[in-house]
C-alpha cells in the first residue's frame, strides 16, 4: 500500500510535468480548489436541509448571509492583490483563493438572476459545468486558442 508521502510525491511530479512546466499551474490551481469548493459547499448544504449538520447559516438580524457573498469578498480581495503583489511569490495561494471565490460564487448562480433562494436550480449546476470546461481549455488547450487569436488578429481582411 502506497504512502501518503508517496502519494504526494506522484502528485507533485504529475503536476510538475503536466501543469507547471506549460505554464498553466495558477488555471490548474483554480479549477482544483474551484471544484473543492462547489461539492463541498453543496455537500454542506444538502447535510444542512437534510438536518444533519446544524444550521450553519450566517443571519444578520432576519437576513441570511448567502455564501455567494462571501465568494464575492474573495474574489476581490485576490483579485487586487493579484494586480499589487509581485507575481511569482504569491500566485499559487492568490489562485487558490480565487479557486474559492469562484466556487461559493458560481454555486449559487440562480441567485444572481432570480432573487430567490432557489439553491437547487438547474442553472447553477449548468454554470459550474461551463466554468469547468472554460479553465479545462485554458489549462490543455491554451496553445492552440492562443495561435487561433494570433492568427485572427494578424491576418489581413478579407472583406
Amino acid at each position: 500500500m502506497p504512502t501518503t508521502s508517496k502519494i504526494m510525491n506522484l502528485l507533485k511530479t504529475i503536476y510538475t510535468n503536466v501543469i507547471a512546466n506549460h505554464q498553466r499551474g495558477v488555471s490548474f490551481i483554480i479549477l482544483v480548489v474551484f471544484l473543492f469548493t462547489f461539492i463541498l459547499s453543496r455537500t454542506v448544504v444538502y447535510l444542512i436541509d437534510a438536518d444533519i449538520l446544524p444550521d450553519l447559516y450566517l443571519f444578520l438580524g432576519q437576513t441570511h448571509v448567502h455564501h455567494l457573498n462571501y465568494g464575492i469578498f474573495l474574489l476581490t480581495i485576490s483579485g487586487y492583490l493579484g494586480m499589487v503583489l509581485p507575481r511569482t511569490r504569491h500566485m499559487g495561494k492568490l489562485a487558490a483563493i480565487f479557486g474559492i471565490g469562484l466556487g461559493l460564487t458560481f454555486d449559487e448562480f440562480s441567485l444572481w438572476f432570480h432573487l430567490n433562494n432557489s439553491y437547487y436550480a438547474r442553472i447553477s449546476y449548468e454554470a459550474i459545468v461551463v466554468i469547468t470546461l472554460v479553465l479545462i481549455n485554458i489549462i490543455y488547450f491554451g496553445d492552440i486558442w492562443q495561435k487561433l487569436f494570433w492568427f485572427i488578429t494578424r491576418s489581413p481582411k478579407r472583406f
